[in-house]
């Protein structure tokens, strides 16, 4: 990972899903809906501030493709989902959810 802040989760998700690509990920961005997509690929990137800028930051972030074909789904530690399930195990969900 190329930024510290990623280690304490987003790590964990990255590294399961390169390991399990061509899976189908059940993402959820709240606790009852979840979109199913596929890995698509993924890249490094920055926060959009001036290098120059205190708060500039460069983060790894994951391009997932919906199975309905509609758009892209991104996920960097910023924005990491609720709960990621792969096959029926929960790759990643946030502290102090049930599940």
């Amino acid at each position: 990972m190329i930024n510290k802040n990623e280690k304490q989760y987003f790590d964990k998700l990255y590294k399961y899903v390169h390991e399990h690509m061509s899976e189908i990920y059940n993402l959820y961005f709240d606790e009852e809906t979840d979109q199913k997509a596929v890995f698509e690929t993924d890249y490094e990137t920055d926060n959009g501030l001036d290098f120059s800028d205190k708060r500039y930051e460069e983060y790894c972030e994951m391009l997932f493709k919906p199975s309905d074909g509609k758009g892209y789904i991104t996920i960097n530690y910023h924005t990491l989902p609720y709960k990621v399930i792969c096959n029926g195990f929960v790759v990643y969900q946030k502290e102090g959810l049930d599940g």
